[in-house]
């Protein structure tokens, strides 16, 4: 997948298709860092099937951009496009995201990119010598596009 276009504010979309290329080109478990000669790599998204009874399932994304390219506005955009993506490309109603109760700027990524908050996710993770929440957030099929107007 090669997509290049502006967004919404008129800056080019050539960092966000990085994150892109690579995840819907490895399987669905993987995940790589963008490795085309010519191009800086900005991070990398993952997805993963989650299941949900016997038949039905959905996407769960992860991101993980290098630390200087934070606070640009990458990560949102990239969200919004990966999950149109699934959406165009997969029968999926559901797209799913956990993030660490403390990480606040991955929650308003989250947000910007069409994500609702769904609840805590009491002691899902041991770190730093504690049980730690996280937040599970969606996007649905039906919800509106945040990067459509």
């Amino acid at each position: 997948m090669r997509e290049r276009s502006t967004w919404s504010d008129g800056k080019p979309s050539e960092l966000v298709p990085a994150f892109l290329e690579v995840s819907c080109a490895t399987q669905l478990t993987r995940k790589s860092p963008r490795t085309e000669p010519g191009t800086e790599s900005t991070g990398l998204v993952s997805y993963r099937r989650r299941h949900y009874g016997a038949q039905a399932f959905c996407w769960e994304i992860g991101i993980a951009l290098l630390p200087q390219w934070r606070g640009q506005g990458i990560g949102w955009r990239a969200q919004a496009i990966f999950c149109s993506y699934l959406f165009e490309n997969t029968p999926v109603q559901r797209i799913e995201a956990a993030t660490h109760a403390e990480n606040t700027a991955e929650q308003r990524s989250l947000e910007k990119a069409g994500f609702t908050l769904e609840g805590v996710i009491r002691a899902a993770e041991y770190r730093a010598g504690q049980w730690r929440d996280g937040y599970l957030y969606s996007r649905l099929r039906t919800d509106p596009d945040p990067l459509a107007g």
